[in-house]
């Protein structure tokens, strides 16, 4: 099998999954998968976001793909004829489109195409494409979500401390301007699970550092962390190992609500 892509949700998808994508969700919601059996942390997916699911598959599943990739319920990798003529969410670097466009469209966002688009681009990993700000990494983080910027330090310093990257990287990554969002991706196999066991490790252990945000959707601390995180280790493999995986962009569909 060369992908297993999975689309992680708290809530259901506003309509069928693409055909060949699996869903994992909160306890209750129809799907393939629920991320609260086994060992888990779905308890925990107020203040964890899409990492619960991210847990559960790295604790519960055997992967059986060359590459694994993450999706949402409602944001699906797409190729770049479908999205030419739509505009961006937001300025984010997502393309709107309706639910009752996505049942037309479905058949587009298959698992399928994705691996076809894939191969197209001789990529070995898929990011979406960068949210660019006009702010560094660490002033639009405190633009979105001021409360939360000391934990964001101690993430970083937690990294740094446990050997994952260094120092200068770090403050070269938080003054940059680049971010790829969502905790999106496709990778091969053994990157996925090397990246996200660094990850849980630094967040584990700062948990306990880091109160609660009386904001609802403010305390979904860990998921914002792991969005910064995740784009740190991308540019880290790539850009300051000897790798030589090719990464390659794509657009990402958002259903509107």
């Amino acid at each position: 099998m060369e992908i297993e892509l999975f689309a992680i949700g708290h809530l259901p998808c506003p309509g069928k999954i693409p055909d060949g994508i699996s869903f994992i969700g909160t306890a209750g919601l129809p799907g393939d998968f629920v991320d609260s059996v086994g060992e888990n942390i779905g308890h925990k997916n107020a203040r964890w976001s899409e990492l619960t699911a991210i847990y559960w598959l790295m604790k519960n599943y055997t992967f059986r793909g060359k590459s694994i990739g993450v999706c949402h319920y409602r944001r699906f990798f797409a190729n770049y004829s479908l999205v030419e003529r739509r505009s961006r969410h937001q300025g984010l670097p997502f393309y709107t489109i309706e639910p009752r466009e996505f049942e037309l469209l479905r058949g587009q966002l298959s698992l399928e195409r994705v691996q076809e688009m894939k191969r197209k681009l001789r990529a070995d990993i898929i990011a979406p494409e960068p949210h660019i700000s006009q702010r560094s990494v660490l002033k639009d983080f405190q633009f979105y979500h001021a409360s939360t910027v000391p934990d964001l330090l101690l993430a970083f310093e937690t990294a740094v401390r446990k050997g994952y990257f260094d120092a200068e990287f770090a403050r070269w990554f938080l003054s940059g301007h680049e971010l790829h969002p969502c905790n999106m991706s496709i990778l091969p196999t053994e990157f996925f699970i090397e990246t996200w066991t660094k990850i849980f490790d630094i967040l584990f252990e700062i948990e306990e550092s880091i109160s609660e945000k009386e904001n609802f959707y403010q305390n979904r601390t860990f998921g914002f962390l792991s969005e910064r995180l995740f784009s740190a280790f991308l540019f880290w493999n790539l850009y300051r190992t000897n790798t030589t995986l090719v990464m390659r962009l794509c657009p990402v569909v958002l259903i509107s609500s």
